[in-house]
């Protein structure tokens, strides 16, 4: 679907523009993909780091439907990236959950 464009918002400011744009392009690439073009919204939630359920290095998003909106849920996503070429190598989509209102919105400022 060439001309799609995503509700894509920051969770954290990412101030290095570098990094900012490489987070973007690497979110569109999964955003892009048959398992993921039915998403409208995305969250990028978490530059690249680790977590306890994901020893691999990874940017953490929140993608959702219209309906899944509208529900307060969603998916998380993790991508993965060479950080030598900064190109794109695969995601795990995780199963539907409710929105946690700590974690998964972006804060008032």
């Amino acid at each position: 679907m060439p001309g799609r464009v995503p509700s894509v918002k920051f969770l954290q400011r990412i101030q290095n523009p570098t990094k900012r744009q490489l987070i973007q392009s690497l979110t569109l690439a999964v955003w892009n993909t048959p398992d993921c073009e039915h998403f409208t919204d995305v969250l990028i939630k978490n530059p690249r780091h680790t977590s306890h359920s994901d020893s691999r290095p990874h940017i953490t998003l929140r993608m959702k439907t219209a309906r899944q909106a509208a529900e307060k849920s969603g998916q998380t996503v993790h991508v993965y990236y060479n950080e030598q070429t900064k190109q794109y190598e695969a995601f795990r989509l995780y199963s539907e959950r409710k929105d946690d209102p700590k974690k998964d919105e972006p804060k008032e400022e």
